[in-house]
């Protein structure tokens, strides 16, 4: 994924038992960095997750995909960047 001219990030996406998306890891900011920041002003950190549920809208009786607020990544998580 491009992030700025000339630049690519590393996005890893996971999905579940059904094949449907359910973790994105993002190795940083989508060329959007006030809105990817999970670190301080002074440390910035753009590395970050969003997980994903499907879940059934009570309106419309139809599955929807509802993602999380940004999250920081995990040791574990980081440990994946190729």
């Amino acid at each position: 994924m491009k992030c700025g001219p000339g630049e690519k990030q590393e996005n890893i996406t996971f999905y579940d038992e059904k094949g449907d998306m359910c973790l994105q890891i993002h190795f940083g900011h989508h060329g959007q960095p006030k809105n990817h920041n999970v670190g301080t002003d002074d440390k910035p950190d753009y590395w970050h997750k969003h997980e994903y549920k499907i879940v059934k809208n009570e309106k419309t009786g139809k599955d929807e995909v509802r993602k999380s607020k940004l999250q920081a990544l995990t040791d574990v998580e980081r440990s994946l960047k190729s």
